[in-house]
């Protein structure tokens, strides 16, 4: 966006020329907004949970998203954007407060500014665009709005994946951040936990500098649990299924034989690995666990 875009956008915001819509909160985690009709409004939408969807059809004007995390502290509120015949803007909105004076006469004055983070074409990519906020306040406010250009053709729409993370819980900490190994109790609490664990061989990995990635191609030959079908049946057998499994770049990770348990969750509408074990490894692990009795499931 540029500078006269941006100045032009805060001055309609400030002075209350673009019309704002009613208050839209995803009581569901994943919401769907947008008109039947070219409104250039703004709609507010504020959703309650710390990951979803929002679908946003018809895709005219622009959103003011809030990000919020379920209990105070610093967090990191991320969005992945596919955006389709349209181009979508996305910057960051914050507020400046200058406190008044009695003594100088100056009323206390407050200062919206945008500042932009991503700009993402109506390609309707496979992967989409993701881009992060950080913050030690109680929340980050995200300004999405489009642009249709001569290219774009059909019905715009916008689909917006979030995410909202606690940056000092252990909670949400996550073995491959450190791109090592998990340990026997993290392997149980993984398989006990994870939103995906499945038994499968890699075919392939694509180490992407663009976005700090690595997509890995697995075959699956065992589901234990998914979530929202990550994994789906392969046109290369009637029995497995297949599905890509996203890491750190970092990482390193190289393609290998063999079978692996694989777990991890689903973040932005995408799978991401956490314990990755090889498979007998693994079943002589949950076997010492139940003599133990530390296994933490069934």
């Amino acid at each position: 966006m540029d500078t006269r875009r941006l100045v032009s956008v805060v001055l309609l915001f400030l002075m209350g020329v673009v019309r704002v819509r009613q208050q839209h909160t995803c009581d569901q985690c994943d919401c769907t907004v947008g008109d039947s009709d070219d409104d250039r409004g703004i709609t507010n939408v504020r959703p309650r949970c710390s990951e979803g969807k929002i679908t946003w059809s018809s895709s005219y004007g622009a959103i003011r998203l809030e990000l919020r995390p379920i209990r105070p502290g610093e967090f990191k509120a991320c969005i992945l954007l596919h955006s389709h015949d349209v181009r979508t803007l996305v910057s960051r909105e914050t507020v400046k407060y200058t406190p008044g004076n009695y003594k100088t006469k100056t009323v206390e004055k407050k200062e919206l500014t945008l500042s932009p983070l991503l700009t993402v074409n109506g390609s309707g990519g496979r992967d989409g665009k993701e881009v992060c906020a950080t913050s030690s306040g109680d929340s980050v406010h995200l300004y999405i709005e489009t642009v249709r250009t001569t290219e774009d053709t059909g019905l715009p729409r916008v689909t917006i994946y979030y995410d909202i993370e606690m940056t000092k819980s252990p909670l949400f900490y996550n073995p491959m951040d450190d791109c090592r190994p998990c340990t026997d109790k993290e392997l149980i609490e993984a398989f006990c936990t994870s939103e995906f664990v499945v038994v499968g061989q890699m075919q392939n990995v694509v180490h992407s500098k663009a976005d700090e990635t690595s997509y890995i191609d697995v075959q699956v030959s065992h589901v234990v649990r998914q979530k929202d079908r990550i994994f789906t049946p392969s046109p290369r057998s009637s029995r497995d299924l297949e599905g890509t499994i996203l890491t750190p770049s970092k990482c390193d990770v190289s393609l290998s034989s063999g079978h692996f348990l694989l777990t991890g969750r689903v973040r932005l509408g995408r799978p991401v690995l956490k314990c990755a074990p090889f498979y007998d490894q693994w079943l002589r692990i949950r076997d010492e666990a139940k003599q133990s009795g530390m296994m933490e499931c069934a």
